[in-house]
């Protein structure tokens, strides 16, 4: 699990590529979720299985005692503790996806591409007052989303 996040951003883009060409599979949209899905896992892992060692095992077991079976378990004891912690690996997925040009430029293919791959094919001939729009966009996504944790979090410490 701890290998991709290890592993140089071009190495894996390298053999990502190597794979998907020799299991016959078209370089395109599919290839990019795939890729990303490959090495995003990891970090996910990391900060689900820390939010899942400090939760306290005696809270599933007294929700069997109570009568619970397992999925009720699950969505009500289980799943509101761990859920900061898929929140903000989903978080740091994204973050690390969009950064992530080098293995997206290897196993995107000619007809698909993302933001980040566009912005550097933009950026290569020249800096255009698009690339300043797009980044003005996405520092104020930025910021929306960090006020509106804040705002929530001050909210539920309110309560």
């Amino acid at each position: 699990m701890h290998v991709p996040m290890v592993m140089p951003d071009i190495v894996l883009g390298i053999a990502l590529l190597i794979f998907f060409i020799g299991s016959g599979l078209t370089l395109g949209s599919t290839t990019i979720v795939i890729g990303h899905c490959t090495f995003l896992i990891s970090y996910v892992f990391i900060v689900v299985s820390s939010r899942l060692a400090g939760m306290d095992p005696l809270l599933e077991s007294a929700s069997a005692d109570l009568g619970a079976n397992e999925w009720q378990t699950f969505k009500r004891v289980t799943l509101p503790l761990i859920l900061p912690g898929v929140i903000g690996g989903a978080l740091l997925s994204f973050i690390i996806s969009i950064d992530d040009v080098v293995i997206t430029y290897f196993i995107s293919g000619t007809d698909s591409t993302t933001l980040p791959v566009y912005i550097l094919s933009m950026i290569r001939k020249g800096i255009k007052p698009e690339i300043n729009a797009i980044a003005t966009l996405m520092l104020l996504f930025s910021l929306v989303i960090a006020y509106a944790g804040i705002y929530f979090k001050s909210k539920k410490s309110s309560i």
